[in-house]
C-alpha cells in the first residue's frame, strides 16, 4: 500500500536521478584532482557544480563531463549520440 500523503506521480525523479556525494572528484586519483579541477575551470564550468565522470570526457578536464543527475547524463549521451546502458540508458537516434 503506497503513503497517502507522497504523490508518486512527482516523486519520480527526485531521489533517484541526483548524483550524491561529498567530493565531485572523488574518481580520481588524488593527484589528478587538482589539475583536472583547474582545467575544467578553464572550460568556464565549478568543478563543485557536479560529479566529474571521467567516461563521459573527451578529454581530460572536459568541462562537459561535469553532471549532476542522469537526466544530465542522458542529455549529452543524446547530443553525442552514444548508446549505453546500465546505470543511465540512452539509444541511438536515427536521423
Amino acid at each position: 500500500m503506497s503513503n497517502p500523503k507522497r504523490n508518486e506521480k512527482w516523486c519520480v525523479n527526485i531521489c533517484t536521478d541526483t548524483l550524491r556525494g561529498p567530493n565531485p572528484l572523488h574518481y580520481e586519483h588524488p593527484r589528478d584532482q587538482k589539475e583536472l579541477a583547474e582545467r575544467i575551470r578553464q572550460g568556464g564550468v565549478s568543478p563543485e557544480s557536479g560529479h566529474y565522470i571521467g567516461q563521459l570526457a573527451r578529454y581530460p578536464g572536459d568541462p562537459e563531463a561535469v553532471v549532476s543527475s542522469k537526466s544530465e547524463i542522458r542529455d549529452l549521451l543524446q547530443r553525442r549520440n552514444i548508446r549505453s546502458t546500465g546505470f543511465v540508458k540512452n539509444e541511438f537516434r536515427r536521423d
